[in-house]
């Protein structure tokens, strides 16, 4: 079914234009110019705030007067065993890998910041944000609480967020502005109508961009702070309503669910692409742009954000409880959009994620809906490659049997 795909998408190619195409390389070109730009204005002075997850609010650190950086990087062995001379192994790869890019400077753009923010709701994230401090890292720990109904929890979190806020007053020497808060909270609030939209039309039974598109989508918005920027993205959108389908109209419909999708870590999710079978839904819970959650613009806006991305979306797997209710996303995820077949891609010993997956394949074989759980431990050599590639290869080779 793989050369079938892949036929069907030279096919689109040459029925289309390469409008999608070209927008998308400009936006990984802006996303590129801004890191250039970062890396410039720290040099002049302009200090760099970095960040390693989606329950920060960067754009009220950029209306403090810093620049920031989403550091979500992952699907490289070298700098997850630079923490195991410090840690336990036990500890899931991603965070692992956050050490060494971090406390042995193997990213070049975060070993300048003046501030990194961590948050965390697993003892991965909180052991390694320790770590961090103890290696001298310039650490702002916001711990989030998992008891996310509880309107305790919610003013904790707040009470994080106002905290990290006067760390980066203390580098800048301003608190937020309002009126450029508001003007980059409608700007996220912009890219994350775009992302709801592609998301959208991932229903029907055109599927005009492949996984590895979306992700990447992922990687660039919270690079995309320029007007023009954020036009293209729209533009690139826009553009997909008549872009032509990629894959084989009869072709098996995937759910992607995932902790993470982490930059840098296609190797395997690329496979799902080259199956044949589209990924048309995903719920994955950190390092993407939650499009679900738009920020009021009026009132507290850090309270606001705190809503938009804590207590008014899609928990966490970590949040109790939610497995329930993530299910009932699951289930409405399946219905909308045709699924045939949930892909479960995580994290090795991500323990609680583990535990989710024995209820979540109980409930999707009560339903009668096939699963196949992948695990990742950021060792792609050939061998473990050539591994995870059957297992893909035989779970959609069984749908495309099927018919579902």
């Amino acid at each position: 079914m793989e050369a079938e795909n892949l036929h069907c998408i030279f096919m689109a190619f040459l029925a289309g234009d390469s409008r999608m195409n070209l927008r998308l390389e400009q936006l990984v070109e802006a996303a590129s110019a801004y890191v250039d730009k970062v890396m410039e204005e720290q040099k002049a002075g302009v200090p760099l705030v970095a960040y390693t997850s989606s329950f920060v609010p960067a754009e009220l650190i950029r209306a403090a007067g810093a620049n920031t950086y989403m550091l979500c990087r992952g699907g490289e062995l070298a700098p997850a065993e630079k923490a195991l001379e410090y840690t336990i192994s036990s500890i899931n790869p991603q965070a692992r890998a956050l050490f060494g890019y971090l406390a042995e400077d193997m990213d070049p753009v975060a070993a300048v910041a003046k501030l990194v923010v961590t948050a965390y709701y697993d003892s991965h994230m909180s052991r390694i944000s320790e770590l961090l401090e103890f290696k001298g890292v310039p650490v702002c720990k916001i711990g989030i609480p998992i008891d996310w109904k509880e309107t305790y929890s919610f003013d904790y979190y707040v009470h994080g967020l106002r905290s990290m806020l006067r760390r980066v007053e203390e580098i800048t020497g301003k608190s937020p502005d309002p009126e450029l808060a508001k003007t980059e909270f409608e700007k996220t609030n912009r890219i994350k109508v775009c992302l709801k939209r592609l998301q959208n039309m991932r229903k029907g039974k055109r599927i005009p961009i492949d996984l590895e598109s979306v992700l990447q989508l992922h990687e660039i918005c919270p690079l995309l702070t320029e007007e023009k920027d954020i036009r293209c993205l729209e533009q690139l959108i826009a553009s997909l309503d008549e872009a032509p389908n990629i894959f084989a109209e009869n072709a098996p419909r995937l759910l992607l669910i995932s902790r993470i999708a982490a930059q840098g870590d296609t190797a395997i999710l690329r496979m799902l692409d080259e199956c044949g079978c589209p990924v048309v839904a995903e719920v994955i819970d950190e390092c993407v742009c939650i499009s679900d959650g738009l920020v009021d613009l009026q009132g507290d806006l850090i309270e606001n954000f705190a809503k938009s991305r804590y207590s008014e979306v899609l928990p966490v797997s970590a949040f109790q409880p939610s497995w329930k209710q993530r299910f009932e996303k699951i289930q409405k995820l399946i219905c909308e959009y045709g699924i045939d077949g949930v892909i479960w891609y995580q994290l090795e010993n991500d323990e609680i994620y583990d535990m989710e997956y024995r209820c979540v394949r109980k409930w999707l074989t009560d339903m009668g809906i096939p699963s196949l759980k992948v695990e990742t431990d950021y060792d792609y050599s050939d061998e473990k490659l050539g591994i995870k590639r059957a297992q893909i290869t035989q779970f959609a080779d069984q749908l495309w049997k099927t018919g579902r």
